[in-house]
């Protein structure tokens, strides 16, 4: 599986809505890997979290991350919508036509 894109992509700019059910305590009920927060410390609580386990319609939650090869083959980040409502990955540079879209998750993932 994973996140292609088969039109160019410019930096900065969104790729894929990442969506899914929105939750304010992830715990073992929800998606655990799915699970992207929104808004964190020292932002007030409750606390924001999308988790997208349970869909599919949300095409960024099928952008992988590329931590077990050379981290520079990311090439885009999870980043909150100013609304806090949803998430977005976003390209941290021009993506070709034909690319996988390779994510970082963050360091807190990979604990």
């Amino acid at each position: 599986m994973g996140l292609f894109t088969t039109v160019p992509r410019r930096a900065h700019r969104m790729v894929a809505p990442y969506t899914g059910e929105y939750v304010t305590k992830p715990d073992d009920n929800y998606g655990g890997d799915y699970v992207i927060s929104l808004n964190a410390p020292p932002d007030a609580p409750p606390f924001k979290y999308v988790d997208a386990r349970r869909t599919t319609d949300g095409a960024g939650r099928f952008s992988n991350s590329a931590r077990r090869r050379d981290r520079r083959t990311n090439n885009s980040h999870l980043s909150a919508n100013r609304n806090m409502r949803d998430a977005k990955v976003v390209a941290t540079r021009n993506i070709p036509a034909n690319t996988e879209v390779l994510t970082r998750y963050g360091d807190d993932y990979w604990r």
